[in-house]
């Protein structure tokens, strides 16, 4: 783990959060924010790079990790990223359906789709609000660890065998799963 690479846009609450356990696990960091305090955090630390908001994406990193904004994925940026996965809390990091088939079948990254990403935060809150038990941090990060590893697990394994994005499969996924609870009268229309 520790001699993995991350490119880490946005220092926000979970960012910095990411890029310190990050680093705590040893991992060599490339940091990136708007706003010049969130990064004097890392400034002067071994493995910590900080970059210019508008290169973090440039980086040659095994992981790019947007956690600021949506559309950071587009036409322009397709060609200028140099990682291997993207996978980020950022919503909405497809500006296009054709971005993420030129990052998928141009370029060959695999993209997490943040909506599984994201799904530990609903995760999280369903925990804090369950009134059977007080909340348990450690159960929350388990239960969300299992959700997303079983789902990114399923999407990818289907991208490879189908030969098509990983948010296809993922918007597949959600209408079959979304059909079967209509059927099954789970879901009311």
């Amino acid at each position: 783990f520790n001699e993995l690479s991350f490119a880490i846009q946005g220092l926000g609450n979970v960012g910095a959060f990411l890029a310190k356990n990050l680093y705590r696990e040893g991992c060599v960091l490339f940091v990136a924010d708007t706003d010049p305090e969130k990064v004097k955090v890392f400034e002067n630390l071994p493995r910590v790079t900080i970059v210019s908001p508008d290169k973090i994406h440039t980086k040659h990193v095994d992981v790019f990790v947007p956690c600021a904004r949506g559309g950071i994925i587009n036409n322009k940026t397709v060609p200028q990223f140099n990682c291997h996965v993207i996978a980020g809390p950022a919503n909405n990091q497809l500006e296009s359906r054709e971005a993420g088939e030129r990052l998928w079948s141009g370029r060959k990254i695999l993209y997490a789709p943040d909506s599984i990403i994201n799904v530990g935060g609903l995760i999280n809150v369903l925990f804090e609000v369950e009134k059977r038990e007080p909340y348990d941090q450690d159960r929350a990060l388990l239960r969300t660890n299992v959700v997303v590893t079983e789902n990114l697990t399923t999407i990818f394994y289907r991208s490879g065998k189908e030969g098509v994005p990983p948010e296809t499969i993922f918007d597949s996924i959600v209408k079959e799963r979304y059909e079967k609870r209509v059927k099954e009268g789970t879901i009311l229309i």
